[in-house]
């Protein structure tokens, strides 16, 4: 029911090879914030979107799409004389994607601190933070801002790392990351990206525990094809909680946004399993796994039925 999550960052223009040719792009609606949005929604779990559009024709098409997917809601800014961050992605021969950013006067910098007002926060479960928004000092402000009150008001706050360390220019990512986890419950984040922010582990594991011993009271890593892990201290609401998850099996096409999908699958199963761990990750691997076999991101993502057909099919049992 909409309401019950907030999302929190950038939606920007993914620039994504159209078919096999490498000279022709289409545009699709991206972000990373803005696909797990889009990821609940397909779930039937549509959350609130706080973002920021500018006033260029990319961002009349992001407002189109936005309103198709159920997005466009009330803290959903508009930021005039900026333009839409676009990313141009290029994807090697297993279907895993590089990304090539255009950041001129981004919108996403504009968010508004005191947007979401604490009567709005006083109705939400969930706040979910992550992506380039928090790359500029201004929306950086502002996020903290919010996770501060949201913390206030009882929220659980997930935050996905999302690491894109070279569009960091007012402070270091590292330092941005430990900024975030002072308000953050749960990490989802891939390893790469979780190392990247500074944090250390030879194994995803050992990974986990470094990113425990900050306060989070629950870690859930992704390791592509490897699968993922959970790990939970006394402090989560699940008690000490670890679990390994080997992953769905599929064939891939495109490996944009699977964390995204992997972590709206990550929710809907929290937010369906009740107190069963192994419930959550498992939907979150069907979902991740399920999403690398289209183009996406926003395009790809799974429904419900489609999560569930693949989890009968494999039937992986617990671990």
């Amino acid at each position: 029911m909409t309401g019950h999550f907030l999302v929190v960052g950038e939606t920007l223009v993914d620039l994504v090879p159209a078919g096999g040719d490498d000279d022709v792009f289409v545009r699709r609606i991206g972000g990373g914030p803005t696909n797990v949005a889009a990821g609940l929604a397909r779930l039937d779990n549509a959350p609130l979107l706080w973002s920021c559009l500018g006033d260029d024709p990319m961002a009349a098409f992001l407002r189109r799409r936005l309103d198709e997917l159920g997005l466009a809601g009330p803290y959903v800014e508009r930021a005039p004389d900026s333009k839409t961050t676009l990313a141009h992605v290029t994807h090697d021969g297993a279907g895993d994607r590089t990304f090539t950013f255009y950041r001129e006067r981004p919108a996403d910098v504009h968010l508004s601190v005191g947007a979401v007002p604490d009567e709005q926060l006083a109705k939400l479960d969930w706040v979910v933070v992550g992506g380039i928004a928090l790359a500029t000092d201004r929306a950086r402000t502002a996020i903290l801002e919010l996770l501060e009150r949201a913390t206030s008001a009882g929220c659980t706050v997930v935050y996905d790392p999302n690491a894109r360390p070279s569009l960091w220019t007012d402070e270091p990512f590292e330092r941005t990351a430990r900024e975030v986890l002072e308000y953050t419950d749960i990490v989802c984040g891939s390893v790469a990206d979780c190392r990247t922010a500074g944090f250390d582990g030879e194994t995803p594991a050992a990974l986990a525990q470094s990113l425990l011993s900050t306060g989070v009271h629950t870690v859930v890593l992704t390791q592509g094809v490897n699968g993922s892990l959970l790990r939970a201290t006394a402090n989560s609401p699940v008690g000490p909680t670890a679990i390994d998850h080997p992953g769905y099996s599929v064939s891939v096409t495109d490996t944009t946004g699977a964390g995204d999908g992997f972590l709206a699958g990550l929710l809907d199963g929290i937010k369906g399993g009740a107190d069963d761990p192994w419930r959550w990750l498992d939907r979150a691997n069907a979902a991740g796994a399920l999403t690398t076999t289209a183009r996406g991101a926003v395009s790809a993502f799974p429904n419900a039925t489609e999560i569930e057909t693949l989890q009968k099919k494999q039937s992986i049992g617990r671990r």
